[in-house]
């Protein structure tokens, strides 16, 4: 399904083919460990520090995913008709796919590898269980977070009406410092072996959600302009600076044998993840990517929903396939083998609109 490029934002499309190859990044480059030699990454290259950089940078695949959700979402004025058209136009089709793709690959995972019976599958239909295959998890987080978008954007309306932006900028950093720092400090600790923990009071009561949502209010930050004003040096160095940042971190995990197995809320992927998606949108403010660059992009952002759903199972047959390649070589095969299958089923499916709508949730 051909896109609309005047009505298309050059720098989200840039960036969902980012997240979109950080997350098939992911996925191969564990494959291609776990074929080669357990979780040691000096076994993939003999390089680990080259291993665990890699590593690093492709954890900000689904930040990135999340930030381009609340760019878009968040800045809309959520008037009941308006709430009822986006669960209409975006909420529905989503829990439709997720269910379609949640039966089929769970039959999948049972004719492949077994393991999954009738209640597994139920539990995960109904949300109440974990999805048959790993990566499914998003989609039922991010259903989660669409039925809060409405309340959100309108508290941020909120804010901004009523000028209360620098009590909302404080309120954000202590939740960063509850939801990331803390938790980044306990799992740096964990790894030097020092049972001690640093526990927020927030997380004491049970309050665990914000970490998605902190993401998505971020993007809608940026898109009201946030680091806009900032010169554009210094925000390119600030990138830089995060993202090595992350690799530091990655690699110091790796060696205190960790795999680097961190969570969205570790506080290097979160602060790269932010200064990537910033540097991003400041880089292409104001600017047109030629058509003959634009285009190939364009046409695997309006497909990475659908690639998203579809490149694991690819990934999965391709770990126990036997390859006659090594090293970086065994990853960038698992991977781009992972990147045209996804991307010719969903190009082909996309010339049926029922297909397109509600299976790969094209637009």
């Amino acid at each position: 399904m051909a896109a609309n490029e005047t009505s298309r934002v050059q720098s989200i499309d840039v960036l969902r083919t980012l997240a979109l190859l950080c997350v098939l990044s992911i996925h191969s480059l564990r494959a291609a460990i776990a074929q080669v030699n357990g979780q040691d990454l000096s076994g993939l290259t003999g390089n680990q520090i080259a291993a665990s950089c890699a590593i690093g940078l492709s954890t900000l695949g689904v930040p990135l995913f999340l930030m381009i959700s609340g760019y878009l979402l968040l800045d809309r004025d959520y008037t009941k008709e308006r709430t009822l058209t986006f669960f209409k136009r975006n909420l529905l089709p989503l829990v439709v796919s997720y269910e379609i793709f949640d039966l089929a690959l769970a039959i999948v995972q049972y004719i492949g590898a077994g393991g999954v019976t009738v209640a597994d599958y139920v539990k995960s239909a109904l949300f109440i269980g974990p999805a048959p295959m790993g990566h499914l998890w998003y989609m039922q987080a991010i259903v989660g977070a669409y039925l809060l978008v409405p309340l959100l954007a309108l508290l941020l309306h909120a804010v901004r009406e009523r000028g209360l932006e620098p009590y909302a900028y404080a309120v954000l950093a202590c939740l960063f410092v509850c939801y990331s720092v803390l938790p980044s400090v306990n799992q740096i600790m964990a790894l030097q072996g020092n049972a001690f923990q640093v526990v927020s009071a927030l997380d004491m009561f049970g309050i665990t959600g914000p970490r998605f949502l902190l993401y998505m209010v971020f993007g809608y930050m940026v898109r009201q302009g946030f680091g806009m004003r900032t010169a554009p040096v210094a925000v390119y160095a600030g990138m830089v600076a995060a993202l090595a940042v992350l690799c530091v971190s990655a690699a110091w995990s790796n060696l205190h044998a960790d795999g680097f197995q961190s969570s969205l809320a570790f506080t290097p992927v979160v602060l790269g993840g932010c200064m990537l998606f910033l540097a991003v949108v400041r880089a292409l403010r104001g600017r047109r990517i030629p058509n003959a660059l634009y285009r190939p992009v364009r046409s695997v952002a309006v497909c990475s929903y659908g690639m998203y759903v579809l490149h694991y199972p690819i990934v999965l047959f391709m770990k126990y396939a036997p390859l006659p390649v090594h090293g970086w070589a065994l990853y960038a095969c698992i991977m781009a083998v992972a990147f045209i299958i996804s991307y010719a089923v969903v190009w082909l499916a996309s010339r049926y609109p029922l297909a397109a709508k509600w299976l790969f949730l094209m637009k």
